[in-house]
């Protein structure tokens, strides 16, 4: 991964570990979606906007973040989020909105060069969301998750 990759990564790793600590987080996740940085793709450059989003529990509130962002400008929605069967149901804050999406999240082989995890959120006009990610990104931020999403069949 080159420089100007890297720094982006870490800018995205560091905005989702600022967000987890500034509500309490410290322990280790049990949840491959909880505390992973997903990204649509690895940015080209540091001005090259991409979408990013992030799961989180902490003291028994779901929340999250979702936006496009590059290394020089950042551009995040926060929501809360809540299983409903095999339904997430994302509350966006600012619009005061509700989305629903089957969710999907796997250790893909065929994910693009850098990643190993894959996300995809299903919406209910039928649109894919694909994000990816990387196992080792969250064990370099330490982040806590209930376990109970795993048990929702998020996990592979």
């Amino acid at each position: 991964m080159d420089h100007k990759k890297l720094r982006w990564l870490f800018l995205a790793v560091v905005l989702v570990l600022a967000w987890t600590r500034a509500c309490g987080s410290s322990a280790p996740a049990s949840v491959d979606l909880l505390g992973q940085p997903w990204l649509e793709r690895m940015p080209r450059s540091p001005t090259d906007v991409i979408a990013h989003l992030f799961f989180a529990q902490q003291n028994g509130r779901s929340f999250g973040g979702q936006g496009n962002s590059s290394a020089y400008r950042l551009n995040v929605d926060f929501f809360e989020w809540k299983l409903e069967g095999e339904h997430l149901e994302l509350h966006l804050l600012q619009e005061d909105q509700r989305r629903r999406y089957q969710p999907r999240a796997w250790a893909c082989a065929d994910a693009p060069k850098g990643f190993d995890l894959c996300l995809e959120l299903r919406g209910e006009q039928g649109q894919v969301l694909r994000y990816y990610s990387n196992k080792a990104w969250r064990s370099a931020a330490r982040f806590t998750a209930d376990t109970g999403f795993q048990a929702q069949g998020l996990s592979p």
